[in-house]
């Protein structure tokens, strides 16, 4: 290969290693629920359990995480799977990121009033094209409301 061939495979190696270089963004995430969703008359799910509130940290702006869950209920010892639904990031500069939720737990306590909490999340769209992320964190039962208080990583 002469000098011009090798010169310009580099230079698309180079752009293609550029292209395809993420970064992983970090912050503090204090959700309170807006929505319990709605349980299926048998049970076995819950869809539209939303949350909402603020990231601080890389990630400056307001949270919303909504989920479907499996059983429906929640309470001591319960292990609730989560199966989907979707999530976005509205930023403070007015842009946002928005994607679905590709599954997790929670993992209630024996006294079924604190949960610990993981969500997979892949980024659909927005200010930036794909990447993928999660929350972690205890979400706390409270009368007729729950609060989560954890973490948001996001690799775009």
């Amino acid at each position: 290969m002469n000098a011009r061939c090798r010169a310009i495979a580099l230079m698309f190696s180079l752009i293609a290693a550029t292209a395809t270089a993420q970064t992983t963004h970090d912050a503090r995430i204090l959700l309170g629920e807006t929505s319990s969703g709605e349980v299926y008359p048998d049970g076995s799910t819950r869809v539209g359990y939303t949350l909402g509130g603020a990231a601080r940290g890389d990630l400056e702006g307001r949270l919303s995480l909504t989920l479907s869950l499996q059983p429906g209920h929640a309470g001591p010892g319960v292990t609730n799977s989560i199966t989907g639904s979707n999530w976005s990031l509205d930023f403070d500069d007015g842009t946002s990121i928005w994607g679905t939720v590709d599954g997790g737990s929670i993992v209630w306590s024996s006294s079924g009033h604190t949960g610990a909490i993981t969500v997979r999340l892949t980024i659909a769209g927005g200010s930036v094209s794909s990447g993928s992320g999660s929350v972690t964190g205890t979400i706390v039962r409270g009368e007729g409301s729950s609060r989560l208080r954890g973490s948001l990583s996001l690799t775009f």
